[in-house]
């Protein structure tokens, strides 16, 4: 009987060389959602086909724009901010995981970012949606569910600290509450 950890690995004997049978896959993949260098690499890989024709694939989806790793990590940002939540240290996160190289990742900006206003609005629909909860297991809450999200401590500090100001329409959280 086979071992299972071999599963996944091409056979050096049955490695594909199909330049066509390539890009058709990797055509498949980009048009189920965007893909990056990597990861696109990655499939192909995993699908057996050889380095050198995944290679000249994916220079030749780049050449005519199909791949285009600056533009999926705007994609990737905006779609982390908007949709997932995210702070700056969960969208470099996410930006890692879809194979966004490092220096891609430094250099979008990411610091520009003011992560405040996102991680406030976020936790004004917690406290919207959780009244009945008393102000410390909410304020514990709201820093667990912000810090998941890749938020920072100063941003987490001040939010809460924001969230608990009488002047912002909840009674049970105060200022004298510590984090």
């Amino acid at each position: 009987m086979k071992s299972c950890s071999n599963r996944n690995r091409p056979r050096t004997s049955l490695l594909k060389d199909s330049p066509n049978e390539a890009k058709r896959y990797a055509l498949k993949l980009i048009s189920i959602r965007p893909r990056s260098r990597r990861e696109l690499h990655q499939r192909l890989l995993r699908r057996g086909y050889r380095d050198v024709t995944i290679r000249q694939v994916i220079q030749d989806l780049s050449e005519i724009g199909l791949i285009n790793d600056a533009a999926l990590t705007e994609q990737l940002i905006s779609y982390g901010l908007r949709d997932k939540g995210l702070g700056i240290r969960g969208l470099k996160e996410l930006l890692h995981k879809r194979g966004i190289e490092r220096d891609l990742i430094e250099n979008a900006g990411l610091e520009d970012i003011d992560e405040y206003p996102h991680a406030l609005k976020i936790a004004e629909k917690l406290k919207k949606r959780s009244s009945h909860i008393p102000a410390d297991k909410l304020k514990r809450r709201i820093m667990g569910y912000l810090q998941r999200r890749g938020y920072s401590y100063d941003t987490i500090k001040e939010v809460v600290r924001r969230i608990g100001d009488p002047s912002s329409g909840n009674e049970k959280m105060s200022e004298t509450d510590e984090i």
